[in-house]
């Protein structure tokens, strides 16, 4: 067996469901949501990796700071990959908490438990938002954009720490539209969206360095969206097919930069001493 001439490369990816979510769910194991996708084409093309997740429905960035120094000061990741800005997107007065409490994937099974959240929560939920949905179509795109504005703040912010840990790639994939399930519920979302698209994009510009980049993947939902398709059918996730180009798309990223990395070298007689 040869001997490896190259470190595994180390893919850190955080995010919120869309990073773990296929649309829809209970599929088979070969239904690889796009992080998987990234680990299986850099192996196709020789390179050994680890990638990490560490992705929680419904994340909004700020839930990135407290986990950070164990993700990555700790394991000092060659690329992190950040698949945030969408959930600041969704919400214009419902707050973050209750959001995840009426849709927890952690509540175990009891009669009581089951009822409450039948009887209350999930009605309580579904009236306010629909509330919310009125009147963010009723609101102008400009009056509701405090979320997108803290979320460019909360993503350089993180930027620059993850940046001091031994000078990763830093990747800020483009953020997809909402289907057409979540623009009954969030009129406002898809606009905001284009907003933060734009205003990550500038962030990046005014970074100005090549190792943070704004990744534009609209190429990859673009033909989905011109055949009358939904790149969502389930309101905020894509397609197991999607998650693939996503997936590669990102991974072509990677294989690009990584050639020209010497600290992912290898000296011929073994590790340096």
């Amino acid at each position: 067996m040869p001997a490896p001439t190259h470190l595994p490369i180390r893919v850190l990816v955080k995010g919120a469901s869309t990073t773990v979510y296929t649309s829809w769910m209970n599929g088979p194991r070969s239904d690889f949501a796009w992080p998987r996708v990234i680990e299986a084409r850099l192996c196709a093309a020789g390179w050994a990796n680890e990638v990490r997740t560490a992705a929680t429905p419904a994340e909004l960035t700020k839930a990135a700071f407290p986990t950070w120094p164990v993700e990555v000061l700790a394991w000092s990741p060659d690329v992190v990959i950040l698949d945030y800005g969408r959930m600041e997107c969704v919400h214009i007065f419902i707050p973050r908490w209750l959001e995840r409490y009426a849709n927890s994937l952690s509540i175990r099974p009891h009669p009581i438990r089951q009822a409450y959240r039948k009887r209350i929560v999930k009605p309580l939920w579904k009236w306010l938002a629909a509330v919310q949905g009125a009147v963010d179509k009723a609101l102008p795109t400009t009056s509701t954009l405090w979320r997108v504005r803290r979320g460019e703040r909360d993503i350089a912010g993180l930027i620059e720490r993850i940046r001091t840990v031994a000078s990763p790639l830093v990747l800020i994939p483009e953020i997809p539209p909402f289907g057409r399930v979540y623009q009954k519920w969030f009129p406002g979302a898809n606009p905001r969206v284009e907003i933060m698209n734009e205003t990550l994009k500038a962030l990046v510009h005014r970074l100005d360095d090549p190792n943070v980049r704004f990744v534009p993947l609209a190429h990859i939902w673009a033909p989905v969206l011109a055949e009358g398709e939904d790149p969502c059918p389930d309101g905020g996730h894509f397609t197991p097919e999607l998650h693939r180009r996503f997936g590669e798309g990102l991974a072509e990223v990677v294989l690009t930069w990584a050639p020209e990395q010497k600290h992912l070298l290898l000296p011929p007689d073994g590790p340096t001493r």
